[in-house]
């Protein structure tokens, strides 16, 4: 699965031609011309001039009105690419919830909660900047490495259960030291999501956000540090990933493989 942004424009111009195409004044000016055409008897060629008027008042129509129709349909992407994304994060929990992973399942639903209110404060106009896309992004980032995280943990109590009847505690003392670093980077991030969403959410000065592509202002210093907190978060996760071998991630899809792998499958109690 990837990542809401960038979007496919190939996707955005045929569901817009989609949506012109059905909308009611394209359909009712179609019929119009027909009607009109069987009413004075015009024939084909009648049909034809009639159909060139319809036209080009289209054209001119959509040409005043197609921005409306574009910013809908980007916005509808987006909701649909959101909320494929939860259903995935949904599963992970339901499949932690059946192993009795209670503990794994509350704190990840925790992140899907957030993520879903940043999302919503983000896109609740259909004004879509580079701000807004980069953000989105980000935190969609965050919650995949979080994901990966989790597997970790899973995978570290794992070994933890099988080292404490080994009389090894050397190992004992490293899986506890790994574990304690993963428990913390989970911590870290959840903060960051959570600032994120409290600054997007009782900000003053929501310009940059809002109205970046009418005004062509500079970004805010407050989504400044929004972006940097959540850039700095995502580069010591892939660094922690690295370091502690954590589920590498696809070539093609960047952080986003998570989302069609299960969590280990460990034996319930």
């Amino acid at each position: 699965m990837a990542p809401t942004f960038p979007l496919e424009d190939a996707e955005i111009k045929r569901r817009v031609m989609t949506a012109r195409l059905l909308h009611p004044l394209t359909v009712g000016v179609g019929l119009g011309c027909v009607a009109l055409a069987l009413f004075l008897r015009g024939g084909i060629f009648g049909f034809l001039a009639l159909a060139a008027i319809g036209v080009a008042g289209l054209a001119a129509w959509w040409k005043n009105h197609g921005a409306r129709l574009e910013a809908k349909v980007i916005q509808a992407m987006i909701l649909e690419s959101n909320e494929a994304q939860d259903r995935k994060l949904a599963g992970i929990v339901a499949r932690y919830r059946r192993l009795r992973l209670y503990h794994y399942a509350s704190a990840l639903g925790k992140f899907i909660l957030l993520k879903k209110q940043i999302e919503k404060e983000l896109h609740k106009d259909e004004i879509l900047t580079e701000d807004k896309k980069q953000i989105d992004s980000l935190v969609d980032q965050i919650c995949a490495a979080v994901c990966r995280q989790f597997a970790k943990l899973s995978e570290l109590d794992r070994a933890t259960a099988a080292t404490l009847t080994s009389g090894d505690s050397t190992q004992l003392k490293t899986l506890e030291k790994t574990r304690t670093e993963v428990l913390e980077r989970i911590m870290h991030a959840y903060n960051t999501v959570h600032e994120t969403y409290q600054h997007l959410s009782h900000t003053s000065t929501p310009p940059p956000l809002a109205h970046a592509q009418a005004t062509n202002t500079t970004t805010s210093a407050d989504v400044d540090k929004i972006i940097s907190q959540l850039e700095d978060e995502n580069r010591i996760n892939r660094a922690v990933r690295e370091r502690l071998k954590i589920l590498p991630p696809l070539p093609e899809d960047a952080d986003f493989g998570i989302f069609e792998e299960p969590p280990p499958q460990l034996e319930s109690e």
